[in-house]
């Protein structure tokens, strides 16, 4: 007790002319009562070995034990079962800064998933959704609603290389609404089957459009389409699923893989197939067909993990019929060629990416990354290859839990060495 209470006060052991003192008592006691003060002496000494001061730690360290403690992340991103959430980002790339606010009011329930959501940014998007979940032994259904704004969406040309001044932004609105309907035969084996009905409009002004590609629905021109599309998963991630981030196949978010979640080790397949039938005026019927792969290998303790993701998109379209310019497939931006800006690089017909990271856990909730991208738009399939492709690289940070990315920021730099800063709420992959 009182070597606790010493460490407490700082005291590291006894003064010096304490221990003088002790020791003059000591040779002027008698005999027996030397050796009994002899054996205190001894097992006070032992005490001190066995109860060290544990050193002072960094106020650094102090904070993040008092984050892991009160499980502040956990309450931020609303994994402990509260029913009203407020959460950052979410809506759509190029959104700026971004809050959400969703209720859940069937937080007992892990076969059911309700929620409702809203939205908005200080840049003027904004987004108003809902979605029912059932979830019945290896059954799962969803339906699902989304209305969403983007005021400021940059279009470049159809082109693999298009020149900057040819850059317009323009007022796009779209609403979403269908179901998905999926078996999983087994835990890491899905197969879904959806159908939406989609309406599109991008508003631009007259002397902000180009002049019309044969193949491409500029912006000005509405449309109305009923989707149909079969999914196929094979996830072989160590992810460990929540209810709140699991497998949603919920096509709100740009794929219907589990992008959010943070894996350390593990394959991910995934193919997505859709058609599109318009259902206006425009002859703009098309087919898209999406590949992706995850590879994640992790060693020395899963401090240090490489993910690589390859992702191709493939458009066919109908004869004499033309695809909207916000369905082209294209690589730059925060998710995709980071060096390079928002739909930089966009062709009417296919694309092809590659991203491998380096992360270094720092922290339980925090990677350093080291990244690189590679990729390319291009129009005839047999130019499906590593030529001609896009590169940049950087570097950044993560801020994480076992579900999802809170935080990444880090930069960017393309192949001219021009430098992008990114600050998003989400991951790559």
């Amino acid at each position: 007790m009182v070597v606790l209470l010493a460490c407490s006060l700082g005291v590291t052991g006894p003064k010096e002319g304490k221990a003088q003192s002790t020791a003059d008592s000591v040779r002027a006691a008698p005999a027996d009562t030397v050796s009994g003060r002899r054996a205190a002496l001894r097992a006070a000494r032992a005490a001190r070995r066995g109860h060290q001061c544990a050193p002072r730690r960094a106020t650094l360290e102090r904070f993040f034990l008092w984050v892991e403690e009160r499980k502040l992340l956990q309450q931020l991103t609303g994994v402990v079962g509260r029913k009203v959430r407020v959460l950052p980002g979410g809506l759509g790339r190029g959104s700026g800064v971004a809050l959400r606010v969703a209720y859940v009011p069937f937080t007992g329930r892990p076969d059911l998933d309700v929620r409702l959501s809203a939205g908005g940014s200080v840049r003027g998007y904004w987004l108003l959704e809902g979605s029912v979940g059932l979830r019945r032994k290896a059954w799962f259904g969803h339906a699902y609603s989304r209305l969403q704004r983007r005021p400021e969406t940059t279009y470049l040309a159809a082109r693999a290389t298009p020149t900057l001044d040819e850059e317009r932004t323009f007022d796009y609105i779209n609403w979403v609404s269908g179901g998905v309907l999926g078996l999983r035969p087994h835990p890491s084996l899905a197969i879904a089957a959806s159908a939406s009905y989609l309406r599109q409009a991008a508003a631009a002004e007259a002397s902000a459009l180009r002049p019309a590609d044969p193949d491409v629905l500029n912006p000005g021109t509405s449309t109305r389409y009923l989707s149909v599309g079969g999914h196929l998963t094979l996830d072989l991630r160590d992810v460990r699923y929540a209810r709140e981030f699991g497998t949603r196949y919920i096509p709100l978010t740009d794929n219907f893989t589990d992008r959010p979640l943070n894996p350390d080790a593990g394959t991910l397949l995934s193919l997505d197939a859709r058609r599109f039938v318009e259902q206006g005026d425009p002859d703009a019927n098309f087919t898209q067909v999406e590949v992706e792969a995850q590879q994640y290998v992790s060693f020395l303790n899963e401090y240090h993990t490489f993910a690589l993701r390859h992702r191709s998109v493939f458009t066919d379209l109908d004869e004499g019929n033309a695809v909207p310019f916000y369905y082209l497939p294209y690589v730059g931006g925060n998710f995709t060629l980071r060096g390079y800006d928002e739909f930089r690089f966009q062709g009417p017909s296919h694309a092809l990416l590659y991203n491998l990271e380096y992360r270094y856990k720092v922290w339980h909730h925090a990677d350093a990354v080291l990244f690189g991208d590679a990729g390319k738009v291009f129009d005839d399939v047999g130019q499906w290859n590593l030529s001609d492709l896009r590169y940049s690289y950087g570097a950044g940070v993560r801020f994480i839990t076992p579900q999802r990315t809170l935080l990444r920021f880090g930069v960017a730099l393309d192949e001219d060495q021009s430098a992008r800063l990114i600050f998003e709420f989400s991951n790559v992959f």
